[in-house]
């Protein structure tokens, strides 16, 4: 692990767009596979702050055995040629760009009720806000936006009631320019790190890394270290908004977050066919192309019904969320 802090503090020094820390070797015995993202704030400190984020994280892996099995520091720019981060939002994204084609009569009628609306008001995603008024910024868009008190009218999906050029109207995911540009604006980076583990799912989030809440975090988990050291860090803050460090939920988003990431980089690059999720599916008896399929937005209808495939599979470990998606969907062998 300290070769891989020096590492990834030498990138900061000498910028570029994609700085290999570590090759990547997908290849592993151990039963989990997952994506752990240092977030642009890890990078926004002075060099002693950073060096003592990155400190943190580290330590916190070498404590749990996680293995790094690769990591690749990425600047916002190629985050945002890609459409990384859009597809890694996929929902809060869609929406944000395109609510007003989006809500359907049900949705619209939730959301007036919400907030105790009636007649016409028309909808705007975030996206569809700032290109109606630019000269307001993604930032003071995002601060007007959580002022208002966001109400969730399902996943993926947040509103409010709001102005557009001085007209009233329903503003849905008024969070994602800002969050999206956060990641993507020049100047931002984030380190991208290959995991392998045979802890179960629940101790990797638990206990290693901790809860999204850093104050609901346990004791000697990574994000609540961050946030009980935040002041000799000189970090600003530790919260739901800025909790430093992204891990996959579980083995079919672990696949699919790697896939994604490492998508069209020059550096490094993950195949689905080289994962552990992949080993077990075929392993189940079902074919690569499905699963490509649903990883890449494909809806889960198992039995007809829609369902969410990576809450599904949460803190499975692979072979288990492989072997039971498989059965559901109608196709698969039996433990």
């Amino acid at each position: 692990m300290r070769d891989l802090k020096h590492s990834i503090l030498q990138s900061l020094e000498n910028p570029a767009a994609e700085w290999l820390l570590q090759p990547l070797e997908p290849r592993t015995d151990r039963q989990n596979q997952a994506l752990l993202m240092l977030k642009p704030e890890c990078f926004q400190g002075s060099e002693a702050t950073v060096s003592g984020v990155v400190e943190i994280v580290l330590h916190g892996l070498a404590k749990f055995g996680a293995q790094v099995s690769g990591a690749l520091a990425l600047e916002g720019p190629v985050l945002e040629r890609l459409g990384t981060i859009d597809r890694h939002y996929r929902q809060a994204s869609e929406f944000s760009r395109g609510a007003s084609r989006l809500i359907g009569v049900e949705d619209l009628t939730r959301m007036k009720a919400l907030w105790g609306m009636e007649g016409e008001c028309p909808v705007l995603g975030g996206h569809e806000w700032m290109a109606l008024n630019p000269d307001l910024t993604p930032e003071a868009l995002d601060a007007a936006w959580f002022a208002k008190g966001p109400k969730k009218v399902r996943s993926g999906f947040y509103t409010v009631p709001f102005e557009s050029q001085g007209r009233p109207c329903l503003l849905v995911n008024g969070f994602y320019p800002g969050q999206a540009r956060h990641f993507t604006a020049p100047g931002r980076r984030v380190v991208l790190m290959l995991l392998h583990s045979d802890l179960p799912w629940r101790v990797l989030r638990r206990e290693m890394l901790g809860d999204t809440y850093p104050e609901k975090a346990l004791p000697g988990s990574i994000r609540r270290n961050l946030l009980e050291r935040r002041e000799a860090l000189g970090v600003a803050r530790v919260d739901i908004t800025s909790n430093y460090v992204h891990l996959s939920a579980g083995p079919f988003e672990g696949a699919g977050e790697l896939v994604n990431f490492f998508r069209g980089l020059e550096q490094a690059s993950f195949h689905l066919e080289e994962s552990r999720l992949a080993i077990f599916w075929r392993e189940a008896g079902q074919d690569l192309s499905r699963l490509s399929e649903l990883l890449d937005g494909e809806p889960w209808t198992p039995g007809g019904v829609p369902q969410d495939l990576f809450g599904a599979t949460e803190e499975l470990d692979a072979r288990s969320a492989a072997f039971y998606v498989a059965q559901r969907e109608g196709q698969g062998a039996s433990r």
